[in-house]
Formats: structure tokens, C-alpha cells, sequence
């Protein structure tokens, strides 16, 4: 009957040590979510993780000019967004695919405003 008390004690010591399974997230984006305010020439999303290089898009809709540029920032968690045209006055959504270094992948989206 002893071991019986133990077991849930066993269980509980064995999950609290398994390393989390962590996904990017969006922590920080420049202009912000839902921000509402002058054209930026460009975006900065910083993500919770590292993430590998390359492994990135960014999409702007309506995408002015044809579509954004992405490029790495040199933290390795945070990514700059151009977009490849001036951005006019209205809403834009932007999508985001991303995958962290330890291969796990996230996506997400955000519109911001442009007076």
C-alpha cells in the first residue's frame, strides 16, 4: 500500500523535470499590433526564442509594391520587414511563419493602421 503513495509523487517529479516544448512567439512588433499612426518604411517583429535563419516570412496585405523583404536580425530573434513599396493610407494585415531553432514552427498575424 506504500507504493501507492509514492506513485503520484514519482509522476508528478518526472513531468515537472521534462524540458517545456516551446513555440516562437510574437513578443514585441514595431509598429505595434493595432497601432494606428504614420507609414513605417519598415516592421520589426522580435519573437520569445531563437529562430533559425532564413526560415522566415512576412506577408503585408494589400502588399504594396509586390510584397516585403525580410531580413534576420542580428540577435537571431528578432526579424526587419521592408516593404518593397510605399505603404498608402488604410489597414494592413501582416502574417508571420517562423521557426525556432529547435525546429518547432509558429504563425500568426497582426494589423496595424496607416494614416
Amino acid at each position: 500500500m506504500r507504493i501507492h503513495r509514492l506513485l503520484p509523487a514519482a509522476a508528478l517529479s518526472l513531468l515537472l523535470t521534462v524540458p517545456a516544448i516551446a513555440h516562437p512567439k510574437l513578443v514585441a512588433a514595431d509598429p505595434a499590433a493595432g497601432s494606428t499612426g504614420p507609414a513605417p518604411s519598415t516592421l520589426s517583429l522580435s519573437f520569445s526564442e531563437k529562430l533559425t535563419p532564413g526560415a522566415a516570412t512576412v506577408t503585408l496585405s494589400p502588399a504594396p509594391g509586390g510584397g516585403v523583404m525580410v531580413a534576420d536580425g542580428a540577435d537571431g530573434q528578432s526579424l526587419t520587414v521592408t516593404p518593397q513599396g510605399p505603404l498608402a493610407a488604410g489597414t494592413y494585415k501582416v502574417d508571420w511563419t517562423v521557426v525556432a531553432a529547435n525546429g518547432h514552427q509558429s504563425t500568426g498575424s497582426y494589423q496595424i493602421t496607416v494614416k
